[in-house]
């Protein structure tokens, strides 16, 4: 395993040929992998690998030796999981239930040109833009939409990514307090009668609800 912007070195044994083998090419097309594309059988047991990946996920493919000459080659197949990056920091969220907050996450780009982030993140209660722009030496604050309508604690985490600039996240420790608790009109009434009051609820979502009531 390795980890996302972070380079790796490590070492794959040569498969082994007849001594007449002056001459070994090596391929791959794991695109992650990076390495000198030949060598000489007598003067190396092993091949030295450079892996650098600027997404996590997997990426899986095949590392080839073949003879010069003959065409004669081995082979490995390779598969490299690639954790996330370290969090640039974790971000402290507290509100309480159906009260909305906007969350506020810097995101700087260290580079003399602009870049264009894909923006990813899990969970149903957090809502903003999927792309967000950032030009050179620029440190621009992305916002975050949270409705939450349910109290929580819990820790998720959200990531900018661009192909050549690579992925950053960020941790977001939310806490989502109860609701306080709304009191009504006291009702009375004598034996056979009824009395009534009306309750206001809001929904603060772009889509119908169903609510269950209890009493």
């Amino acid at each position: 395993n390795i980890k996302a912007r972070q380079k790796f070195t490590t070492s794959v044994p040569v498969p082994s040929f007849p001594k007449t083998v002056k001459n070994i090419k090596v391929s791959t097309d794991v695109p992650i992998m990076d390495f000198s594309p030949e060598l000489i059988p007598s003067t190396v047991t092993n091949k030295e690998i450079e892996l650098y990946a600027t997404r996590s996920g997997v990426s899986v493919g095949t590392l080839t030796f073949t003879d010069s000459n003959s065409r004669a080659y081995g082979w490995y197949i390779i598969e490299v999981n690639v954790e996330q990056p370290d969090p640039e920091e974790t971000i402290y969220v507290s509100t309480v239930t159906r009260k909305p907050i906007d969350i506020q996450i810097p995101v700087y780009n260290p580079t003399d040109h602009s870049v264009t982030f894909e923006v990813e993140y899990k969970d149903d209660e957090l809502i903003g833009e999927k792309y967000v722009t950032v030009n050179s030496l620029e440190r621009k604050v992305y916002t975050l939409h949270m409705n939450p309508l349910r109290a929580s604690q819990r820790t998720t985490s959200i990531s900018f990514y661009h192909d050549i600039e690579g992925e950053y996240i960020y941790n977001l420790d939310i806490n989502v307090l109860p609701p306080e608790n709304n009191i009504i009109a006291p009702l009375s009434a004598v034996v056979g009668e009824e009395a009534s009051t009306i309750v206001y609820i809001d929904n603060p979502l772009d889509t119908n609800v169903i609510f269950k009531v209890e009493n």
